[in-house]
């Protein structure tokens, strides 16, 4: 019994320093690539922002479970090179940002990980979860939305990056998803005084690079 379990944590502790790669699914569908250039931003990247979920939750178990109204917060961060960083536990990353013991990097607070893109008036992030040996599905979405301004953005829709059958390639409005008189579909912009530097397990990745060539440099780099 104590040999299985040391083989069990032996493999969780490998796993939780690996990352998978994502199935052929999700790179094929991925639009975008990461070519490390600074952008022309329309919107801050100082710090992140914050969108409020009101919704009927009716998840609960039991006779005496009533259903309810629940608020789900989606934090977001954009760096000026591309990277997106999507629903970070941001509560958690502040409380350990002093803890000298406990450095993990940014992006480990984040649920998901990728890239966004900004054109006219519209942002499209495309994201997709990093898996380790306890959350062994792959998700990968892009989320649409529109600047009202540069401390404001409203949240369109979504749709899925993996072929699944019903939502593949399919965009869902959020208005279809999200009660409009509880909603107000509104992300505001929240600063912070330390700033995280721009990290993503996806550089690991030669389909995330734009250019072959840069991917083998940042190698080359990361080995120095």
């Amino acid at each position: 019994m104590y040999k299985f379990s040391l083989i069990l944590l032996c493999i969780f502790l490998f796993h939780s320093c690996i990352y998978f790669r994502p199935p052929r699914r999700v790179a094929n569908n991925f639009e975008f690539c990461y070519d490390g250039e600074i952008k022309n931003q329309t919107i801050k990247t100082e710090g992140y922002y914050q969108l409020k979920k009101n919704w009927w939750n009716t998840s609960g178990a039991g006779e005496n479970y009533n259903p309810r109204w629940d608020t789900s917060i989606i934090n977001f961060k954009f760096f000026p090179d591309g990277i997106c960083i999507y629903e970070i536990r941001m509560e958690k990353y502040l409380d350990n940002l002093n803890d000298s013991i406990n450095k993990h990097p940014f992006e480990e607070y984040a649920r998901f990980n990728g890239l966004y893109k900004v054109n006219s008036d519209t942002i499209k992030i495309q994201v997709v979860n990093d898996v380790r040996l306890a959350a062994p599905t792959w998700g990968a979405f892009e989320f649409v939305y529109i600047i009202i301004d540069e401390k404001k953005l409203k949240y369109l829709g979504f749709r899925v990056l993996t072929n699944e059958k019903f939502y593949a390639n399919k965009f869902v409005f959020a208005k279809d998803k999200m009660d409009e008189e509880k909603n107000s579909f509104i992300a505001n912009y929240v600063p912070l005084q330390n700033i995280p530097p721009s990290g993503t397990w996806l550089k690991n990745l030669k389909w995330f690079w734009c250019s072959k060539e840069e991917y083998k440099k940042w190698k080359k780099s990361k080995k120095n």
